[in-house]
């Protein structure tokens, strides 16, 4: 049997006839050597000029490799979770523009709520007398590729209040 598990071909055909067709429906199976492979299926079910089922056709793609890339990327988040949630040191990703796409709980001495921050950009709380002299470093950092960036302009907390702080910048790689 290919299947990891028998009644999982009988769920899937049951959804296929029952829907006219599954698309992208996530199937482990079992390679000829025993692997256990992860595939992604498009399949309907297939009529005669009556409109009777007669068959069912579709299309398998191994996604085996895509999958374990997405599990050890949310093992490698996880991690990073748990190592800046114990720092006193506030630890963010952003992307080029500046758009927080992680934030550690320390960030939660500015009074936000960490969920709150994603998709926000970071600029959007310097104070706005430290803002010129920040942008040009920022633009600085990202146009000249600079090692690191350093900064230290005060932050708007989420009651108003602005804090200072020093922000050193630099930059994550991808393996391209």
């Amino acid at each position: 049997n290919v299947y990891v598990d028998s009644a999982e071909r009988e769920k899937l055909v049951e959804k296929i006839i029952r829907e006219g067709g599954v698309t992208d429906y996530e199937l482990r199976l079992k390679s000829k050597e025993g692997r256990l492979i992860i595939t992604s299926t498009t399949s309907s079910v297939i009529f005669n000029s009556k409109g009777q089922p007669i068959g069912i056709e579709g299309s398998l793609r191994d996604i085996t490799e895509r999958k374990n890339m997405e599990e050890e990327l949310e093992i490698a988040k996880n991690r990073l979770q748990i190592i800046s949630d114990n720092m006193l040191d506030m630890v963010a990703v952003t992307d080029l523009e500046g758009n927080y796409k992680f934030a550690g709980e320390s960030h939660e001495i500015l009074g936000y709520d960490i969920k709150d921050l994603m998709g926000k950009n970071v600029m959007d709380f310097v104070h706005p007398e430290d803002f010129p002299e920040v942008q040009e470093r920022f633009v600085d950092f990202l146009v000249n590729r600079r090692e690191r960036a350093e900064a230290i302009y005060r932050n708007r907390c989420a009651d108003g209040s602005y804090l200072w702080l020093e922000t050193i910048g630099k930059f994550l790689f991808n393996e391209a």
